[in-house]
């Protein structure tokens, strides 16, 4: 039979937190949640403006050969001479209307993402933390501004692994029989955080040449998405470092 399990009732709860093993809830702060709303509206905004991106390309694959040869003529379809281009289009009933449809939607979220942007740089600007955090390869306004909200207050990491657990990029393990066995990375996280991390993994790799050596030497014995996990890992550790000692990123910090 299953252990039978033990009612939380108040009078339970109130041992448990006399004995003081109820551990005390993170509460963030008004401007930190409204930080939060900032940055998940302008993610929902993204994601709308990549699903018209996405109808549009498949409207005009559905046109006549020359429509679809002159359309990858443009590096960019949606840069500015490719929206220029998609505007003078003239097509038939009813893509015409369609398509009018969509740019006339894609433009105001493209405002939309634009005011959001101001909003993001203003609160990078206002705050020394994320400016500490936008000086670690990978992180630009978005992500060091999304890094410095999603952890909130730094101090209650008590150290780099905790910071990491509580992003996600770390494995999970299954100890059986005197054996501990590592597998995909933990499920329960802070999914923003985990995808900021995974995210600034590209770009640091290109932008600093320790890094780069660091993920190379992974991506050449476990695979493409060890690295990209490990060195993920990696930022997320040299971004405590950076927040605890109150300094900027140089090469070797994540060393100290």
């Amino acid at each position: 039979m299953p252990p039978r399990r033990t009612r939380l009732t108040p009078n339970v709860l109130a041992l448990l937190a006399r004995a003081g093993w109820i551990p005390e809830a993170y509460l963030r702060s008004r401007p930190n949640r409204d930080r939060q709303l900032i940055l998940r509206v302008r993610c929902f905004h993204v994601r709308l403006r990549t699903s018209l991106k996405n109808r549009i390309h498949d409207l005009i694959d559905r046109q006549a050969e020359p429509v679809r040869i002159n359309a990858q003529l443009y590096k960019d379809l949606f840069g500015k001479k490719g929206l220029a281009w998609l505007g003078s289009l003239q097509l038939a009933f009813p893509a015409d209307i369609l398509l009018k449809q969509l740019l006339a939607a894609y433009e105001v979220l493209s405002a939309q993402i634009r005011e959001s942007d101001g909003l993001v740089k203003d609160l990078l600007k206002s705050d020394p933390n994320c400016q500490l955090i936008a000086t670690v390869p990978g992180f630009g306004p978005f992500f060091s501004v999304l890094a410095n909200t999603e952890i909130g207050v730094i101090q209650r990491f008590f150290n780099s692994s905790r910071l990491c657990s509580y992003a996600g990029i770390v494995p999970s393990t299954d100890s059986s029989g005197g054996k501990t066995r590592h597998g995909p990375i933990i499920k329960q996280s802070n999914h923003w955080l985990r995808w900021a991390f995974i995210e600034a993994v590209a770009p640091a790799v290109a932008a600093d040449a320790g890094i780069r050596k660091f993920y190379e030497s992974y991506r050449q014995t476990k695979g493409i998405n060890v690295a990209k996990v490990v060195t993920a890992r990696r930022l997320c550790c040299i971004v405590y470092r950076v927040l605890k000692q109150q300094s900027a990123y140089y090469q070797g910090v994540a060393d100290r």
